[in-house]
């Protein structure tokens, strides 16, 4: 290699090395979090909540927990999950209706609403799980909320999601909770948790005024 090559690559190592850690310190880690749309958000994610699952250098990547399949989407579902009557929801564009998630809660410390989620495709979990069907079923008819079936996922590149979070302030960012991850009614949540957050800025905006 000549010397002028090696001058080259030791440069863009050098660079490299520079900006890492500035990249990293300008993307905020939201793994954990949940995301409630403001009224602003246009489809698909409009009155939705999300939960984020993972944050990289490059992207970030989460499931919306509060919208259920339409019976024509739930009609093209594998016979196995429409055979035991599993409930499953639209997680987001991304992979839909391809590809199936599901949500597990794992551990949920006892008196907090604060619980540890993994979040795996459809054949992943059945590696993992190979009863998973007979165990989501049975935490249906039990009412255990530990599971989360649904289709497709959301999706952000390189500091997307930082820019609708704070530039275009499209999103409330919330820690997770296990009774909004969990919830039923699709709209009732999402108006909750908007009305709250609401409230809170105008208390802020009244204590700055005093």
């Amino acid at each position: 290699m000549s010397m002028h090559r090696q001058s080259f690559w030791l440069l863009i190592f050098a660079a490299l090395f520079v900006m890492i850690p500035f990249f990293i310190s300008h993307t905020t880690d939201r793994s954990g979090s949940l995301l409630v749309a403001k009224e602003i958000m246009a489809p698909p994610f409009d009155k939705s909540i999300v939960y984020i699952y993972e944050r990289s250098l490059e992207d970030a990547a989460g499931i919306v927990v509060n919208k259920q399949l339409s019976e024509t989407d739930y009609a093209r579902l594998p016979a196995a999950l429409k055979d035991k009557d599993i409930k499953v929801g639209y997680g987001g564009p991304v992979d839909f209706p391809d590809r199936i998630f599901v949500l597990e809660e794992i551990e949920k410390p006892e008196g907090t609403k604060k619980g540890l989620y993994t979040i795996m495709g459809w054949d992943d979990a059945i590696r993992a799980k190979p009863d998973l069907l007979e165990l989501i079923e049975k935490a249906q008819q039990r009412e255990w909320e530990r599971f989360k079936v649904v289709v497709g996922r959301a999706s952000w590149g390189f500091q997307q999601l930082d820019e609708e979070v704070t530039e275009q302030r499209a999103w409330y960012v919330l820690p997770p909770d296990h009774n909004v991850i969990f919830q039923t009614n699709e709209k009732a949540e999402w108006e909750f948790l908007t009305a709250q957050e609401k409230a809170k800025i105008n208390t802020q905006e009244l204590r700055l005024g005093d």
